[in-house]
């Protein structure tokens, strides 16, 4: 080859021939011989390199075409391309690395020869490529990384002496290969470019030439040291500030010097190192204000450079940067910056030819047109910045935005639903008015269409986030109208996908799922699991770094900023509304969280968001040093970030929201109260709110006035309205009422106006207003009725009518005109602002409702009617919230009462009706006639009370105080004359049977709304018959499955269906709910009733079954007496408890502590006495203990028994089963009815009669039952006389009639019945309100031989008997009406914590008798007792508390079958709420998993005593168990019954057929149903095995079961 003969085409040849059969032998997978042969043509190529540049050298002068620079560089590509082959072959042989070594060098040592000569020279890019794919290869073990050597490391070694172009090439080359190669080998890529750059910035970038390159290697290895982990961002901002530096030097040189084409690269780079050093500060200083000081700077450089000099990749890296910059900007709230940044992202997707839709589209679909929690659906500064760069000139209008997405349906409903206003127009679904731009309202269905269809057509990623955004948004909708449970399951679903993008984006250590401190009030700060790491991936926070491989830049444009406040959105969102559906624990948990990930984030507007939001849970807990804390912690972030959130809607609503909040903890906090410093606070809020209110746009002025001055003209009739008539228009009125007969003038719901309700020409009444107009148009009372009492509202005449209810209507529809107004004219601002005043109004309703509240404590009835005045006009669109209404109050309160819907304010709507009811009631005796407020009389109260429940169904604790309340006045109805309350005219419906249904529905409302969310319970075919065929349960029908559940329909004109279905559904067995009604009750009702009493309580007790109406009964509570023998002997064992051991009451304060506070009292002695552990133990100390431990047994055994007669006294036989021989009692209530109405013309309800007769020990207590009723004829209640129920002289000598006893005694003993509470009777199910929770009711005497259970609401009790019968029935082990378990199909989990060894040893063995499985003395897996609880039928706990701490609540709930529970630990049944929030218990985690029966202690237990509880009661079953058929199923014998016809008769048969279909059975006879339904259940040994106990009450009357009646049986399979 080196032969002077050999000529150029020769060369050629010999390469091309010696190439081929190198690949030749190279597919034929002969490696070694190949790589021989490349070697061969590697030489001869760079032989014929060196040949053409001798000829070159040669020939200097002449010009020849094979020896060209053109030439030269060919064929050294040529070269250096046969050199990839050869290393090629090489790594495919395995070659040794020296070998590979070599040809390198050697390749680099001709290239950098040829190099000196030739300035054109192509880079040897392909050569450095192959090299660092193979390094990658070779070295792919992380420990090998550091032995890789680099080029330059390798040319050292070389006797050749490069030149230094030749080297800096060579590096360049390097690094950029190392760089494309990143994904093939992370680490060894990133390790050999710091490597590289090291040698570029101290050998090879020394001098001012290279000071640009310098600079951009620099950045280059901050992106590098960012990218391998968080542990190099100190490294890589100081790369950052050294190529700063470095670019500021030359660029103050420069800028005046050098050509715009020097000086574009320079201010690029600077701002471009700016940009990121500032993403750099924030992760490494988030609460540092470092991250402002440089987005200024780079903000400036890049406006004042030429972009056209740009070139793609710059703008495309430019535009990834800036939309990341934007989302940090947004998410910090930082927002004065944003309208710069906006203008130069547009002004770089202008010039990158991103057309204006394209752009807008691209922003919309990254939601970078708002920042975080603004309810704004898009920025001003963006339609400015559009209208600003782009010449389109209806970019401020929806329909021009409309067109940007119109070909994405995704984004397009997205956009629909952020600016519809369709949902504050008309509540229809699928609602559309033809003039607007968005089309029709967009549907739930809708949105759940488009999520289903767009999976395939768009990333992983951007599917999560486009998701997310679309049930947000529905979710925000759906809260806005009151639907919390479905707003619920969208903000859970957005929740979800918005936590997978954060995975992808952040490495997230959460650890547990951070639990509720506040109810143990410990500091959140010490819950270990309460405070998440979140580091942004190394990967990800290098992705808007310049010289990155870059996709499809909208692919790349989410960045983890954005990522990161929708998921705090989310928190937010989900949190609140656990909040508002009272499940504290959980939205603390969700709030504590988004706190602290906030505040590491240095994020101050999501921290104040979320203090404040945890300040309020605090507050309704009545944690006040705790709320405090957050709101002043809130408020002190806001206040300093304050100048620098420059959203002025933003920074008002979060002001408002902690004024409000105060309020509340300074109202609430029993300590200060400081009523002045509360009432300031809402003054003050609502004055900010009536500072900002806005002018809609000025072409809807006319529209404006237009309606406006129909007020004016209605003046004058408005004075008749009035009762300040002028005489011709009394004369008009007094001519038309005695032309007509004068209607009735109780207003109530269901009636229609009076007489004169016709519609009426607008202009023609308008005409007879004008007429008429005249006198002042005040509407205040005159003086001259000020001190009247008025229950009735007046009546309007026919035109004063006309005319009123043409200005109510054009009042109420004023705002919707001009909402459709909007809709049609399609301007962003209008939207924009209508958003924002609709958020002004829900913040002025919520601060008037707490306003009210607060004066009306201090029966200031004239300032309170002014606030309900201003909150009406707010709610029927008034212009301006500095006015109060100024319409016919009368038409108003009307026109309130009959709406059926809320509206986007159904919340707000639902307490001001409450609100007002209440404070009606507790002033309708005591209020001065000021206004027609003064003049609400009870039928028209109760009608906004039914609007109100309707309203807040989805709002528990508002709900349940609407429940209430109802339910009282529905019980005053019933001692009333018939026509004094009517609820519902004209129907059949009986007083007790509305009051009874409203107090349960006032029960569990928590539990309820938890059941709406179980598939197991809204899938049986027991609920889904009440709305349609099982087979076709559609959505509306288990939409009425959850109406039912939840007590309450989603309209009005279906509560008495859905009233008849719940009793159709009640079980044969007794429920009694029991309410204790406190002070402000009892002070009510002291106001309602003409004859005051006094008592601190009141009783509300109902008794429901199906066959039978209910009994309501309200009884007065006297304050049980404290024991005050206390014996100081005790305080010396007080002295050595641990002082660290503090009881925490679990129920915080209520009506209790105030009638019974010596119960707390109590619980405090026993937790202190079962926790003593004496310093030192002698025999004096135990016996001194037990000497304690005694009398706290007869302290409470006293207490309870104290209880039974201060509140229920005669009326305890109304908690007692239904008595299961009663022939001879249906004898005797037969015959005292007759009696006792041809004696005393009394008509006795024989229910009740049945039940006093059933219940009562003797004659005396039936006496005094029968006497009070009969004084109050037939009002059950130990307070008084109702309201308008004089008490006569007939009805006093009835009841004081000295004959009475004697009679009574004579029917008793005619019928040959005995008088015994002890007999056998029905197990009864207690329904408890949380109130009353903590009581051991079942240890009351009356009920201590009852088989008592307990439940969380009615309908639950409904549900848990048909999920088990239903899951019996698909087994085919149906047992009866009721759930059955085999007691030998257990598994037990003993002693987990290993530290109880009496209880271990006295058991274990026992346990493995009766080969039950289990596991004792070691703590088991949340698997193991998944699948344990889900596979047997009882599950056995011996161990400490609820063993929560093995398998979570959470875990429970997800069970579709569990077993019936054994709790033996301490207070494992115990309810803990705090404050307005629900009750939270492992066991309603069990009955949600439908578990039939949970028995479980009340309070703190110690382990022998309750030792001998669970062995008497596990005995007593299995004593049971053995006396029962095995595999008894009565089913199949009714069945062998009915083929032989003699099932029972018609009657009967038709009875049981009603019964079957509520059960979901067939009709079972009477006689059948008796073998099985009254064997003895499980709750039924629950007394016995108290006995056992050696402090039978203290310990004993701990354990209660929860659950319906659980029958005992052999399985099959003969277990």
């Amino acid at each position: 080859m080196s032969s002077w003969w050999i000529q150029l085409q020769q060369m050629k040849f010999l390469i091309q021939s010696l190439y081929n059969i190198g690949a030749d032998l190279y597919n034929a997978k002969e490696l070694k011989q190949a790589s021989v042969v490349f070697e061969l043509c590697c030489r001869c190529a760079w032989a014929r390199v060196s040949f053409v540049c001798n000829k070159r050298t040669e020939n200097s002068g002449v010009i020849h075409d094979d020896w060209s620079e053109e030439a030269v560089s060919d064929f050294v590509t040529e070269a250096c391309s046969k050199c990839v082959n050869l290393l090629d072959a090489l790594h495919q042989c395995e070659g040794s690395e020296s070998q590979k070594n070599r040809i390198v060098i050697a390749c680099l040592v001709n290239w950098s020869a040829v190099a000196s000569s030739t300035k054109n020279l192509g880079c040897p890019t392909f050569l450095m490529r192959k090299w660092v794919k193979i390094r990658c290869k070779d070295y792919m073990d992380v420990d090998t990384v550091d032995n890789a050597p680099t080029i330059y490391s390798l040319l050292c070694t070389s006797s050749t002496t490069f030149e230094e172009r030749a080297i800096r090439i060579i590096l360049e080359q390097e690094l950029l290969a190392y760089e494309e190669m990143e994904a093939l080998n992370t680490n060894l890529c990133q390790s050999m470019q710091l490597k590289i750059i090291d040698i570029l910035v101290h050998n090879v970038y020394v001098t001012t030439d290279y000071v640009l390159k310098k600079s951009t290697t620099l950045i280059k290895k901050g992106r590098i040291a960012r990218a391998r982990g968080t542990d190099g961002l100190n490294n890589c901002i100081e790369c950052l500030s050294e190529a700063i530096s470095e670019l500021q030097t030359m660029n103050q040189i420069d800028v005046s010097n050098e050509s715009p084409a020097i000086n574009y690269p320079i201010s690029y780079n600077l701002a471009q190192a700016f940009f990121l050093r500032a993403l750099c500060n924030q992760e490494a200083q988030p609460n540092s204000e470092i991250f402002f000081e440089d987005i200024p700077h780079a903000l400036k450089l890049w406006s004042s450079i030429n972009w056209s000099l740009a070139v793609q990749d710059d703008l495309e890296n430019g535009i990834r940067l800036l939309c990341c910059i934007a989302d940090l900007v947004l998410l910090k709230g930082y927002f004065y910056l944003k309208n710069d940044i906006f203008q130069m992202l547009i002004t770089l997707l202008e010039r990158n030819s991103v057309p204006p839709k394209k752009c807008f589209a691209m922003l919309w679909a990254d939601r970078r047109l708002t920042h975080a929690l603004c309810t704004k659906p898009i920025d001003e500064c963006v339609i400015s910045s559009f209208a600003h760069h782009f010449s389109v000139s209806d970019t401020d209008t929806v329909g021009f935005w409309v067109s940007c997405i119109e070909n994405s349906q995704a984004l397009l409903v997205g956009l629909r639903q952020k600016f519809s206003l369709y949902d504050f127009i008309s509540p229809q679904v699928g609602h559309c008015h033809p003039g607007s731009p968005l089309g029709s309202n967009v549907t739930v269905d809708e949105v759940r269409e488009v999520v289903s269809t767009v999976t395939s057509s768009v990333s992983t990623i951007n599917y999560n986030f486009l998701v997310g955004h679309l049930y947000y948004d529905l979710c925000e909708r759906l809260i806005s109208s009151g639907q919390l449970i479905q707003a619920l399951s969208c903000a859970t679903e957005a929740l979800d996908v918005r936590t997978k993008l954060l995975h992808k984006k952040f490495i997230c250590t959460f650890g547990k799922q951070p639990q509720s401190t506040s109810d143990t009030k410990q500091d959140c700060q010490q819950n270990e699991y309460s405070h998440p790491l979140l580091e942004v991936i190394g990967s990800v926070a290098s992705e808007v770094w310049p010289h990155m491989c870059s996709e499809n830049l909208e692919l790349r444009n989410l960045s983890q900023w954005n990522v990161l406040r929708c998921y705090l959105e989310s928190i937010l969102q989900v949190g609140s509304i656990h909040e508002a559906l009272g499940n504290a624990s959980i939205a603390e948990a969700f709030l504590v969280r988004g706190k602290d990930i906030s505040y590491k984030q240095g994020l101050p507007i999501f921290r104040v968001a979320f203090s404040s939001a945890l300040g309020e849970i605090y507050c309704k807990k009545q944690l006040w040093d705790m709320a405090e804390t957050e709101l002043n912690s809130a408020r002190q972030i806001l206040v300093g970030s304050n100048t620098s959130i420059s959203c002025k809607q933003c920074i008002l609503t979060l002001e408002v929201t902690l004024d409000q909040r105060f309020g509340c903890l300074f109202r609430n906090r029993s300590v200060d109260n400081n009523i002045s410093a509360t009432l300031d606070l809402y003054k003050s809020a609502l004055d900010k709110l009536k500072h900002v209110e806005w002018d809609i746009s000025s072409r809807f002025s006319e529209e404006a006035s237009q309606n406006c001055s129909r007020k004016v003209d209605t003046e004058g009739p408005h004075l008749d309205i009035e009762y300040k008539r002028s005489k011709r228009a009394s004369k008009q009125v007094m001519k038309e009422r005695n032309s007509k007969p004068e209607p009735k003038t109780r207003m109530t719901r269901s009636r229609s106006r009076p007489c004169n309700n016709k519609s009426v020409n607008s202009d023609e009444a308008e005409s007879q207003c004008n007429k008429k107009s005249s006198g002042n148009g005040g509407f205040d009372c005159p003086s001259t009725h000020e001190n009247e009492r008025h229950l009735e509202l007046n009546i309007l005449s026919k035109n004063e009518f006309g005319c009123a209810e043409i200005f109510v209507n054009n009042r109420r529809n004023f705002g919707k005109r001009l909402l459709v107004k909007v809709m049609e004219g399609g301007k962003v601002q209008d939207f924009i602002y209508m958003k924002w005043e609709i958020q002004r109004r829900r913040l002025s309703l919520r601060l008037l409702n707490e306003l009210g509240t607060c004066i009306g404590e201090y029966d200031k009835v004239e300032e309170v009617h002014k606030i309900f005045w201003q909150s009406f006009g707010m709610l029927l669109d008034q212009e301006s919230l500095c006015q109060t209404y100024s319409g016919p109050h009368s038409l108003l309160l009307e026109f309130i009462e009959k709406e059926s819907q809320g509206d986007i304010f159904t919340v707000e709507c639902a307490l001001l009706l409450y609100n007002l009811s209440w404070f009606s009631l507790k002033t309708i005796c005591s209020r001065n006639a000021c206004c027609d407020l003064s003049r609400i009389q009870l039928p028209l109260v109760v009608s906004l009370l039914l609007k109100a429940f309707i309203l807040s169904r989805e709002v528990p604790f508002l709900f349940q105080k609407v429940s209430r309340l109802l339910a009282t006045l529905s019980l005053i109805s019933t001692s009333c004359e018939p026509s004094c309350l009517p609820l519902f005219p004209g129907k059949t419906m009986c007083g007790s049977r509305w009051a009874a249904f409203f107090h349960q529905a006032s029960l569990g409302t928590y539990f309820n709304h938890q059941l709406c969310s179980n598939p197991n319970v809204l899938k049986l075919p027991n609920f889904v018959r009440f709305g349609g065929s099982q087979s076709t349960a559609s959505t509306e029908t288990l939409t009425e499955v959850c109406d039912l559940l939840r007590s309450a329909p989603g309209r009005f004109d279906d509560l008495e269906k859905l009233v008849n279905d719940f009793y159709q559904l009640l079980p044969s067995i007794t429920v009694i709910c029991v309410s204790l009604l406190g002070s402000d009750y009892a002070s009510l009702l002291s106001h309602l009733l003409p004859d005051h009493f006094s008592s601190p309580a009141l009783l509300l007790l109902s008794r429901l079954n199906s066959d039978n109406d209910p009994i309501v009964v309200l009884l007065q509570s006297d304050v049980i007496p404290e024991d005050m023998d206390h014996n100081a002997k005790y305080i010396t064992l007080h002295e050595e408890i641990n002082s660290n051991k503090e009881w925490h009451c679990p129920w915080g304060c209520t009506v209790v502590d105030e009638v019974a506070p010596q119960f707390k009292l109590i619980l405090k002695e026993n937790y202190l006495s079962s926790s003593f552990t004496p310093t030192h133990d002698t025999q004096d100390k135990r016996h001194l203990w037990w000497e304690w431990r005694r009398k706290l047994n007869d302290r409470l055994d006293k207490f309870v028994r104290s209880v039974e007669e201060a509140w229920l006294g005669p009326w305890k036989c109304l908690l007692l089963g239904e008595r299961l021989d009663s022939i001879c009692l249906d004898s005797v209530v037969s015959r005292m009815t007759s009696a006792l109405k041809r004696k005393y013309q009394f008509d006795m309800n024989e229910n009740l009669l049945r039940v006093i007769l059933g219940g009562a020990k003797s004659v005396s207590e039936i006496e005094k039952c029968i006497s009070q009723m009969l004084l109050h004829k037939g009002c059950i209640t130990s307070m008084g006389i109702f309201p308008h129920k004089k008490c006569d002289g007939s009805s006093i000598a009835c009841a004081q009639d000295e004959s009475l006893p004697s009679l009574l005694y004579q029917l008793v003993v005619e019928s040959g019945c005995k008088l015994e509470v002890e007999c056998d009777r029905q197990s009864i199910i207690m329904v408890l309100d949380s109130d009353v929770q903590m009581l051991p009711w079942e240890n009351l005497p009356t009920l201590k031989k009852t088989e008592v259970y307990r439940m969380p609401s009615v309908v639950s009790i409904c549900a848990l008997i048909n999920v088990n019968i239903h899951r019996q029935e698909q087994s085919g082990s149906i047992d009866g009406t009721f759930p059955s378990i085999d007691p030998l199909d257990a598994f037990y989990l003993l002693n987990p914590s290993g530290d109880l060894d009496y209880t271990q040893v006295k058991f274990e063995e026992w346990f493995r008798d009766q080969k039950l499985e289990g596991k004792a003395g070691t703590p088991p897996s949340v698997e193991e007792l998944f699948l344990a609880l889900k596979s047997h039928d009882l599950f056995i706990y011996f161990g400490h508390g609820s063993g929560a701490q093995y398998i979570p609540g959470r875990e429970i709930q997800k069970l579709d079958n569990c077993a019936a529970t054994l709790l033996m630990g301490c207070s494992s049944g115990c309810l803990s709420f705090m404050g307005s929030y629900n009750p939270q218990g492992v066991v309603l985690s069990y009955l949600l998993a439908g578990s039939p029966a949970i028995i479980a202690n009340l309070w703190e237990v110690t382990d022998k005593d309750i030792d001998r509880f669970g062995k008497a009661m596990l005995s007593a079953w299995l004593v049971e168990r053995s006396t029962s058929t095995i595999g008894f199923n009565p089913r199949n014998l009714v069945e062998e019954f009915e083929s032989m016809n003699i099932a029972g008769s018609e009657e009967n048969g038709a009875r049981d057929v009603s019964r079957s279909r509520r059960f979901g059975s067939d009709s079972i006879s009477n006689t059948l149903k008796n073998t099985r339904c009254h064997r003895p259940k499980i709750g039924s040994f629950m007394s016995q095995a108290r006995e056992a106990c050696v402090l039978p009450v203290l310990i004993g009357a701990s354990p209660v079961c929860y659950g319906v009646p659980t029958g005992i049986w052999k399985k099959k399979n003969g277990l």
